[in-house]
């Protein structure tokens, strides 16, 4: 064991596993089961694919106070309504101020959660990552805005899970992150994350040295985004010489 190592702190959905596309296909099974019920034989062109479907996810997202945790029923609703002729943002915003959705649209819903169970395949150098900086005892701790049970359980089914001392699922803002630094005193924290305002930004800020690891997944509220990590990569072992130059040097891409 060496001393004094640095912390790892890391995203899960699209930073260490690929999420985006297990929540593509959940949600354009939606789209079609939605247009199935409604029976709508002809839609027009601007209203199918993951473009539009994205647009109102995104600015259901951006509006709803829990961002991209909203409940699936609200996107349901909002791609309901603008199948059938609705302005796209004007239904998005309608029903982003909703606590319910529209009864006929729960089996639709339920099965979309049920797709969303999907284990999704690991980022290129996760596991490669965890192998070798365990061998030396490097802390690692999972934040997420998602359900901790579900990424404790995506870790266990990547046989990750004994490599993880702890995961914390809770809003990301600088106050979060500023908390949990407190708590390593004058240890190093490393950030891993895909998203540049919530992972990135918010951490530097609390004095973290923050990785940028660009998945598939990019909301449309970044497109304006002043944010410079420390360091960008483009897989997830690029960290490892960061972490502990003894296993940089005996550790090859």
């Amino acid at each position: 064991m060496i001393p004094n190592l640095p912390r790892l702190f890391t995203d899960a959905d699209n930073t260490l596993w690929e999420t985006d596309g297990v929540f593509a296909e959940a949600q354009l099974t939606m789209l079609q089961e939605i247009q199935d019920a409604l029976a709508l034989s002809d839609v027009p062109e601007k209203n199918r694919g993951l473009e539009f479907l994205r647009q109102i996810d995104q600015r259901i997202a951006a509006s709803h106070p829990d961002h991209l945790r909203y409940p699936p029923g609200l996107l349901a609703e909002g791609l309901a309504r603008a199948i059938q002729g609705e302005d796209s943002s004007a239904a998005a915003d309608a029903v982003a101020t909703q606590d319910t959705h529209d009864p006929r649209f729960n089996a639709i819903v339920n099965s979309f959660v049920e797709r969303l169970h999907k284990v999704p395949p690991l980022r290129v150098g996760v596991r490669e990552t965890f192998d070798a900086i365990s061998v030396i005892g490097v802390p690692i701790t999972v934040v997420t805005e998602g359900a901790s049970a579900r990424v404790a359980e995506v870790l266990k089914a990547h046989q990750l899970d004994r490599y993880v001392e702890r995961v914390i699922s809770a809003r990301k803002t600088v106050e979060f992150f500023e908390d949990i630094r407190s708590d390593e005193g004058r240890r190093r924290c490393l950030m891993v994350g895909d998203q540049l305002d919530r992972d990135i930004a918010f951490s530097q800020r609390a004095g973290f040295e923050t990785f940028y690891f660009a998945g598939a997944f990019r909301p449309y509220w970044h497109d304006d985004s002043i944010v410079t990590p420390n360091h960008e990569i483009t897989r997830y072992d690029q960290i490892i010489p960061f972490l502990q130059p003894e296993i940089g040097d005996h550790f090859a891409f």
